[in-house]
């Protein structure tokens, strides 16, 4: 997906990206462009990494397109991090259960954004 080329895009002669993910892992997009820009293999393949681990959240809701999956758990992880307040979503989407909800703060605490 497109986070995945935060990395490579100023080589081509972007000047910039906007990847969903970069709501719930701004820091991460930040160094993955950063690394890119000046040649860092293991600056790339770090930012890859969590943007792999990110990923592991949008696959938590059961049912629904992927998009909706990706914001329903984009929502629930700002929540849960105290950055939002709600975590509803506009029809057609729906909010991740509880069950779906209680899968996010492990993936939160790997990506070092939960203590």
């Amino acid at each position: 997906g497109t986070a995945f080329r935060v990395t490579s895009a100023g080589a081509v002669g972007a000047q910039g990206v906007i990847p969903g993910i970069a709501n719930l892992i701004p820091a991460i997009c930040a160094q993955g462009w950063e690394a890119g820009e000046a040649g860092d293999a293991d600056g790339i393949r770090e930012a890859n990494a969590g943007v792999i681990v990110a990923g592991k959240a949008s696959r938590i809701a059961q049912g629904g397109s992927a998009n909706a999956a990706a914001f329903g758990a984009m929502k629930a992880s700002l929540k849960i991090m105290g950055i939002l307040e709600h975590d509803t979503l506009s029809k057609p989407f729906r909010p991740l259960a509880n069950e779906e909800k209680e899968q996010l703060p492990p993936i939160l605490k790997e990506l070092g954004l939960l203590n």
